[in-house]
């Protein structure tokens, strides 16, 4: 699962009728009904990731990353992975990616690697070196884990059409799950106005969950829209269905 949760001190937020305790109760409780292996948040200020580790730590853990700012934090169910090894790169202010690798007691000998980002609202001319690094980043991690299910979460704040998406995904096998599965909700945008169940603006999703498509097969997807996460976050949270390929 991957979901912006809108940071705490966001105008939207502090103008808003309900405070960020109550929207990360909101988010929690939605995290635990769908229960995700993995999940990764964008905008998780300090404030919120209090809040939703408070409420989720009997059932996740956070990686145990040293970043100090990591609005970009993952977690992962205690009872099924083990963290093996992580990192943490800020790109400045609240964009960033980190990504794990886990041992997953579901499968003998099994691994799964998780990367989750958020990259800048602006321009592509911003986010096209961001891209660029997590292109990096990828290939090295998929050069010393070969074979391994990678995911990659984020709100891209762009589309699977756009330039960086594509500097992203260059020579690599990754695609946007969305787009793997018949089993699927439509490829529109999940970002909104607090409170507001449909889109202004629709061009298209820029939430993802990409996927190397030669490891994971990607069974369903969908984008989770209900009345009270609208008014919780201004990014309705999406859900991928997936298995890893046998070798």
């Amino acid at each position: 699962m991957s979901s912006n949760v809108l940071n705490s001190n966001d105008p939207a937020s502090l103008g808003w009728r309900i405070p960020y305790t109550e929207r990360a109760e909101v988010l929690a409780r939605f995290y635990l009904s769908c229960a995700p292996d993995l999940l990764g948040l964008q905008e998780a200020d300090a404030a919120m990731k209090r809040e939703l580790g408070e409420r989720l730590e009997a059932v996740y853990a956070f990686p145990p990353t040293q970043a100090e700012k990591n609005y970009t934090p993952l977690l992962y169910k205690r009872a099924r992975f083990t963290f093996l090894d992580g990192g943490f790169r800020s790109f400045g202010g609240c964009w960033s990616y980190e990504w794990a690798l886990y041992r997953d007691s579901a499968r003998q000998d099994g691994r799964v690697l998780h990367m989750n980002l958020h990259y800048h609202y602006a321009s592509f001319e911003t986010r096209a070196p961001q891209a660029e690094e997590v292109n990096r980043r990828l290939k090295a991690l998929r050069a010393a884990y070969p074979r391994t299910p990678m995911f990659v979460s984020g709100d891209y704040n762009c589309n699977r059409e756009s330039g960086e998406f594509r500097v992203m995904c260059r020579d690599l096998p990754l695609e946007s799950g969305m787009l793997l599965t018949e089993d699927n909700d439509g490829f529109h945008s999940g970002w909104h106005r607090l409170g507001e169940m449909v889109p202004r603006d629709d061009d298209g999703a820029i939430d993802h969950i990409a996927v190397t498509s030669d490891t994971v097969r990607v069974l369903a997807h969908r984008q989770v829209r209900t009345a009270e996460l609208a008014e919780a976050t201004d990014h309705f949270p999406i859900f991928l269905d997936a298995e890893p390929k046998e070798h």
